[in-house]
């Protein structure tokens, strides 16, 4: 598997891990001892350096006695997704990770919210309105017929 750069996801999952061991009292040599793990491998995961499949996943909730499917279930769908390929992927040679990752949550995203104090949002702009609202920014404004 790919070394996994420290995504967004990769940081929620090792970062709900660490909550879940230090919960339990444990060290992270004491975790590591638990899942065979060594302890700079377990730091690797809870920082979100390393990614991991939903069996691992599952192995250490097992091992941590996470039975709550509203804890569970979350984190493994998040694995499940960091997963996936979609079409940023085409891009990964000449952007940068995070740029991927912005993507991929974007491409999951279910509803987009927005709240703007003295403008309307663009998509919701009509052109006199942006018109206006550039005039007096001071920006000079050339109308797409003279580009």
């Amino acid at each position: 598997m790919p070394s996994a750069t420290r995504s967004y996801r990769y940081q929620r999952i090792g970062a709900a891990l660490r909550e879940l061991r230090e919960a339990r009292g444990m060290t992270q040599e004491a975790a590591g001892r638990l899942l065979d793990r060594s302890a700079p491998s377990l730091s690797s995961i809870e920082n979100g350096q390393q990614a991991l499949r939903r069996r691992d996943l599952t192995f250490i909730l097992d091992q941590y006695g996470v039975t709550d499917p509203e804890v569970r279930e979350p984190l493994l769908a998040l694995a499940d997704q960091g997963r996936q390929r979609g079409w940023w992927h085409t891009f990964e040679q000449r952007l940068e990770p995070f740029t991927l990752d912005f993507a991929s949550l974007e491409a999951d995203a279910t509803a987009v919210r927005s709240f703007e104090l003295h403008l309307v949002p663009g998509l919701l702009q009509t052109e006199a309105y942006a018109r206006a609202a550039i005039s007096g920014s001071g920006v000079a404004l050339r109308s797409h017929r003279d580009v």
